[in-house]
């Protein structure tokens, strides 16, 4: 009987420290797996503010910004000059342009 338990406590120191062993690695491998996940979710919120950033700069977007910007404004018939060929063509003699006739205002 003494053989039999000397056996079986060599059987068990192994079986002991191969299962700390195991324990150890499953605790980093969790560990791991959290830190993938946390990644993970910061990559999903980086690609979120970034699509919210591109479709906030879209080509309508960005011309409403440099018009507003730059102060420009839609054609209306208020701020355009017509110019007809009615006008006679000016004298070589004259050192003025002819000049623009002011706008329309349309009813």
């Amino acid at each position: 009987m003494n053989r039999l338990a000397v056996l079986l406590l060599l059987l068990l120191i192994p079986s002991a420290l191969y299962l700390v062993k195991v324990r150890h690695e499953s605790r980093q491998l969790f560990a791991a797996v959290e830190r993938a996940k946390q990644e993970q979710r910061k990559l999903n919120d980086e690609a979120m503010r970034l699509q919210a950033r591109r479709t906030e700069l879209t080509s309508a977007t960005a011309a409403e910004r440099g018009a507003e910007r730059l102060g420009m404004r839609l054609v209306t018939p208020e701020h355009t000059w017509y110019v007809t060929e009615s006008q006679p063509p000016a004298s070589k003699n004259t050192s003025k342009p002819p000049q623009p006739r002011k706008p329309r205002t349309t009813p």
